[in-house]
Order: C-alpha cells, then sequence, then structure tokens
C-alpha cells in the first residue's frame, strides 16, 4: 500500500516540475506531499512523514504568495521562513531516527526557501540539491517509489529549467 501511494505521490512531483506557474507547482506539491506523507508512515519512517506534514502546509501558505488578496498578503510575510525552519526542526528532533533524519531536513529547509521563491525558475533552481538528500533517505527508509521519484525529479527539474528557464532565455 505504502508504494502504491507512493506512485502518486511519484505521479504529481514529476508533473510539478513541467508546470509554468509558481502557483501550479506549489498545489501539485500539495497533493505530492500529502501522499508522501502517507507513504512514509506507513513504513515507519516518520522523519519523512513529519516533514512531509510540515512541507504540505508551507505549500498551502506560499500558494497564495503574490496574490493581491488578504491570503496573498498573509503569505507574502517574511516570516514565514522561520516558521517553517522552527516547524522543520521541530519534526526532526520529534522523530529522531539518527543522522539520516538530518537528510530529510536539509532537504526540507531548502524547499522552504524554494517554495518562497517569486518564480517558477528559482522554485527549480533551488530545489535541485534537494533530491540527493531525500535519494539517500529513501533509500535507507525502504521506499521504492521515493528512490524513484527523486531520481525522475533531478531528471524532471533539468527538463524544466531547459524547457522554461535556459530556451526562455534565447
Amino acid at each position: 500500500m505504502a508504494e502504491i501511494i507512493g506512485i502518486f505521490g511519484f505521479t504529481a512531483t514529476i508533473i510539478s516540475y513541467q508546470c509554468k506557474s509558481r502557483k501550479k507547482i506549489l498545489l501539485l506539491q500539495l497533493l505530492s506531499t500529502t501522499c508522501w506523507m502517507l507513504h512514509f508512515a506507513l513504513l515507519g519512517a516518520w522523519s519523512g512523514s513529519v516533514l512531509n506534514a510540515v512541507a504540505a502546509l508551507r505549500c498551502i501558505v506560499f500558494a497564495s504568495r503574490g496574490e493581491d488578496s488578504r491570503a496573498g498578503k498573509v503569505a507574502d510575510w517574511i516570516g514565514w521562513v522561520p516558521v517553517f525552519i522552527v516547524l522543520s526542526t521541530a519534526a526532526v528532533a520529534a522523530t529522531w531516527g539518527g543522522w539520516i533524519s538530518i537528510l530529510p531536513f536539509i532537504g526540507m529547509i531548502l524547499t522552504t526557501f524554494a517554495t518562497r521563491a517569486s518564480s517558477a525558475a528559482r522554485v527549480r533552481l533551488i530545489t535541485l540539491p534537494n533530491d540527493p538528500l531525500w535519494l539517500i533517505y529513501n533509500a535507507m527508509s525502504g521506499s521504492v517509489s521515493g528512490v524513484i521519484t527523486e531520481v525522475c525529479i533531478i531528471i524532471s527539474i533539468v527538463v524544466g529549467m531547459v524547457r522554461h528557464d535556459i530556451r526562455k532565455k534565447k
């Protein structure tokens, strides 16, 4: 069951990096992080599960960033970055599974800055270093779909960068 849920997370994750808009990336990542939260819980990989719960909340908050609305103004608050860093720290402290818990934690910090970024190009660029960390965590946690996902994410981000960022500049 964990791997079936992981496949849904995989699909949403890969599609997200092909989106042109930052908001669409974050909404698909909300679906993805929800799937990964369940996936890791079923595997007993609690740091990964709880960090994905924090990531889902982060996607909800930052999806409205830059909008001319009340939600957009709340999401624009610079204080969200330290709030999510503190939540991630608390999540890892509460679910500590040894040094392996540090890897997704560092990834969460990187993606916190990425989801706060103002453009899809910056989201892709800042997110890229996160994936080798999760790749190792997935392998150590026995997540086959997670390992496959991280390899494909790296490829998808690079393709998205070429399609939307590099070719756009030319």
